[in-house]
């Protein structure tokens, strides 16, 4: 039943699918903002379950969050020639 209420959540269109064409930086916002909204899923779903076995599971889960797309963050940088206001 939860995995279907993510499905559900997760699922209203909004889809990490990118074009060649997409701007690095639109893509990169765009999955911070899922991101964040990933995260408050979690934090309102799954948490309150997960206290029964952790003292603090949305900490768990938003590091985890934090761990991932720190790694796609890593990559975008490395991608870029300059520092311009956009990348910043």
């Amino acid at each position: 039943m939860q995995r279907q209420a993510l499905e559900n959540e997760l699922g209203q269109g909004n889809s990490m699918v990118i074009q060649r064409d997409d701007d690095p930086s639109e893509t990169m916002a765009r999955l911070a903002k899922d991101t964040e909204q990933l995260a408050q899923f979690e934090l309102e779903n799954f948490s309150p379950v997960l206290k029964r076995w952790h003292p603090f599971p949305g900490a768990s889960a938003v590091a985890t969050l934090h761990s991932c797309y720190g790694v796609l963050l890593k990559q975008y940088v490395a991608k870029a020639t300059c520092l311009t206001n956009e990348l910043v």
